[in-house]
């Protein structure tokens, strides 16, 4: 009963901001790119946005219920369910203690970046739940047929998981959970579902495609967790991490992480390792250690090798699976081995749930969050300046996307017009005698506009504001 209230509640908490917080824009570039246009761009297109499995279920749902947020992000909470259960069962039998296993299963799935992108319309949802399936098929003597499937979906969901597929197919051939046999099934079960799924996309697809990550391991090490400190909401958590004084003490915080995190893959690999050349392998906690270690060390090869971009914050978030699952591990281990790794995971179990709930917006995607109000002040200024027809917004590439799905299905007198003013990923240029009506900007750009004659300021928000330029 313990596990079901927990899972309920914590499910309770993603479905509430799945379908109250507004769409980010990532999501609003895939509506944008994928879910808007015609089928055939899903199947032959890609990029690193398109998650395609999810793509295809978001089109699905859009075209039942409409394209309103929550049912873009319906396939992810659904994900998100089948994630909690299954956490749920794998927390459960990896501690000793119950209190401990509560202490994993926050560490799994209540970290910021973890519950904000299992709801988002994204496939990091669909390719959690599918990761975490995986693992709970892996038994002794497993055909390897049911963790194939599993595996295959999740790399149809995310291609930034493949390194984690891979890390716990070979962990489970390593630790003799499945024999040769199984092993060859699992792979290439796993392999012909994801083909199959994302062969057409990538087919045509060029190595620019693959274009989010980190370019150094320390980046990859900061986007774990200190770069969320650098957000507006969390001075709380980075005044506490640094006894009051956060813009004098960051760097040293940063410095402290990355030790911090090295020294938790180093212990897990080394535990992982040491098990196996004691001959103590073949039980189910042994696979997220050996899973991790693989997954990490493959990426890091082909980082070196092919200039593959190396993950970065979400596209990392196997590790929310793996990670306490292994560490859960040592928190069987001997003498003070075993203190420091309960001393450290029930410090996450605690502090990655208030800095779940505290935050009100999306950890990178805040400025969206007044897409809809932006709207509804141009209009509102619109009409009362007795303007009429087609009002032109121009905006950057940030804030594009999410104002284009805030004026989707508007209808009225007033017809709203969002245009780019900057070319792909440049800075947005305001000139002296712009076209636009109106310009929603950076608060940083403010001044830029501030040389545009007539230009008066009519709103400003958190992070953006309106710019009336254009004369009714």
């Amino acid at each position: 009963m313990v596990w079901v209230v927990v899972v309920a509640a914590t499910f309770a908490l993603g479905v509430d901001r799945a379908v109250t917080w507004p769409i980010g824009h990532d999501e609003a570039l895939t509506w944008m790119w994928y879910v808007a246009e015609p089928w055939s761009k899903s199947f032959t297109h890609y990029d690193a946005n398109h998650h395609v499995l999810f793509t295809w279920l978001a089109k699905l749902s859009a075209a039942t219920f409409g394209d309103d947020t929550w049912a873009l992000r319906l396939p992810s909470m659904l994900a998100l369910l089948v994630y909690l259960t299954a956490c749920a069962r794998l927390a459960s039998r990896s501690c000793d203690s119950p209190a401990f296993a509560l202490c994993v299963f926050a560490a799994m799935t209540l970290g910021p970046r973890t519950l904000e992108y299992s709801f988002a319309a994204r496939g990091y949802g669909g390719a959690l739940a599918a990761l975490a399936v995986a693992l709970l098929q892996l038994r002794r003597g497993s055909s390897g047929l049911g963790s194939g499937v599993a595996l295959g979906l999740c790399v149809a969901f995310n291609l930034a998981f493949a390194w984690a597929v891979a890390g716990v197919a070979l962990a489970a051939w390593w630790t003799r959970f499945v024999d040769a046999r199984g092993f060859l099934r699992m792979t290439m079960v796993a392999g012909c579902i994801a083909g199959v799924i994302c062969g057409g996309p990538l087919v045509g697809a060029s190595p620019s495609a693959f274009y989010f990550g980190a370019s150094s391991l320390a980046a990859c090490a900061d986007s774990l967790f200190v770069d969320g400190l650098r957000l507006p909401d969390q001075g709380w958590l980075l005044s506490l991490l640094t006894g009051g004084a956060p813009l004098d003490r960051f760097e040293f915080v940063r410095d402290v992480a990355r030790i911090g995190i090295a020294a938790v893959f180093v212990g897990i690999a080394g535990r992982a390792v040491m098990r196996r050349s004691a001959g103590l392998d073949g039980a189910a906690d042994r696979i997220p250690g050996f899973a991790l270690l693989v997954a990490a060390t493959a990426a890091w090869i082909a980082h070196v090798a092919f200039d593959v971009p190396l993950p970065r914050e979400r596209t990392a978030l196997w590790v929310s699976v793996l990670a306490p699952l292994a560490w859960a591990e040592l928190t069987r281990g001997p003498g003070a081995t075993r203190l420091v790794a309960r001393g450290l995971l029930a410090v996450v179990a605690i502090v990655l749930p208030l800095r779940t709930v505290t935050s009100t917006y999306f950890s990178e995607w805040w400025p969206d969050l007044r897409s809809i109000e932006t709207i509804d002040a141009i209009v509102d200024d619109a009409v009362s300046s007795r303007r009429a027809g087609a009002v032109r917004v121009g905006s950057d590439w940030r804030v594009e996307p999410s104002l284009r799905h805030a004026v989707r299905d508007r209808t009225g007198a007033i017809v709203i017009d969002v245009a780019r003013i900057a070319p792909g990923n440049a800075p947005i240029v305001v000139s002296a005698a712009p076209r636009e009506d109106y310009l929603v900007l950076f608060v940083d750009q403010l001044a830029r506009a501030a040389a545009i004659p007539g230009a008066s300021l009519l709103r400003r928000f958190e992070g953006t504001a309106i710019v009336r330029v254009g004369s009714p």
